[in-house]
């Protein structure tokens, strides 16, 4: 596969990442009280911080795609929004490995309730939708330092 039609799959693979993070963002924001009910039963964070997080992550994560969306800044946000979903991960396999349970109203748009199911669930969800990201910033920088 030559290095343009390479770009340009990982180019439409992150575009529907955006999509995603973007429904996903609006979806936590329209449910914010079932994303904070779910937030609230994570044993990893402290009550303080619930409030701030439940707020802040749908906004993150509705800025950052809308931006990625737009073209701007694309490199930089290529590795801010693989590092944001890297530590969603690490999150997620922590607050497993502390309560044995761990769920979120992430994509609560196309489900009844909330999203609990199993690690390797969120590992490969979470993997599929940072994977684009990370290449395209791969192959940015490595076309940008040639």
């Amino acid at each position: 596969m030559n290095q343009r039609l390479r770009i340009t799959t990982i180019t439409v693979l992150s575009t529907l990442s955006s999509l995603i993070l973007l429904a996903a963002g609006l979806a936590k924001s329209i449910n914010y009280s079932n994303f904070y009910d779910s937030l609230s039963q994570w044993h990893i964070l402290r009550t303080g911080t619930i409030a701030t997080l439940a707020a802040m992550v749908p906004f993150i994560e509705i800025i950052l795609s809308l931006l990625w969306l737009l073209n701007v800044k694309r490199t930089v946000l290529n590795y801010l929004i693989s590092g944001m979903l890297i530590a969603y991960t690490i999150a997620i396999v922590t607050e497993h490995k502390v309560s044995g349970n761990v769920e979120c109203h992430c994509f609560s748009f196309i489900q009844s309730g909330s999203e609990s199911k199993e690690l390797v669930w969120y590992i490969a969800r979470n993997t599929a939708l940072c994977l684009p990201f990370i290449l395209l910033g791969f192959f940015s920088y490595k076309d940008e330092h040639q």
